[in-house]
């Protein structure tokens, strides 16, 4: 996902890749343009950045991270910055307990995953509660963005 230079202070990572290094595509059809990458995830501690957003995949929700992602992830929304997943990715959020009583939105193909694990889902470009946006896919990356920095901005949110 491409994230606009910002002056909120939003730290840029594709995800699982190394810093210095640009993202985007993994054997698509239509890659997604590149994005640069300020840091490794094994680099980062919990506490770095305003915001955190994880990538959509098919693959397993580790991939958002490797193997640590899960408890990088948790450990990052417990400290009450923003969290922000785009399509597929919510399945972290299920995973790490982050969807119990949250209203969410996800690519339709997981929605019942989001409405088991205790989410509220609507079908809607994107859905910000308490600090966790979550968006459709990646036709809706403009609302996402938006909403990412508005919240991050506002700093409305708290620890989940």
């Amino acid at each position: 996902m491409v994230v606009p230079p910002l002056d909120v202070g939003v730290w840029r990572s594709t995800g699982p890749v190394p810093a210095g290094s640009a993202g985007g595509g993994r054997g698509r059809p239509e890659p997604g343009r590149p994005a640069p990458v300020d840091a490794d995830i094994e680099g980062v501690a919990p506490g770095d950045g305003d915001a955190r957003v994880l990538p959509g995949s098919r693959s397993s929700p580790t991939s958002c991270g490797g193997s640590r992602g899960p408890s990088r992830s948790r450990a990052f929304l417990a400290s009450g910055k923003v969290g922000a997943a785009i399509c597929h990715a919510p399945w972290l959020l299920v995973g790490v307990g982050a969807a119990k009583g949250r209203t969410m939105t996800s690519c339709a193909s997981i929605r019942t995953d989001v409405v088991d694990a205790g989410a509220e889902w609507h079908d809607a470009p994107v859905v910000a509660d308490r600090g966790v946006v979550t968006d459709r896919n990646p036709g809706d990356r403009d609302a996402f963005t938006a909403k990412i920095i508005e919240e991050v901005a506002g700093d409305r949110h708290r620890a989940a």
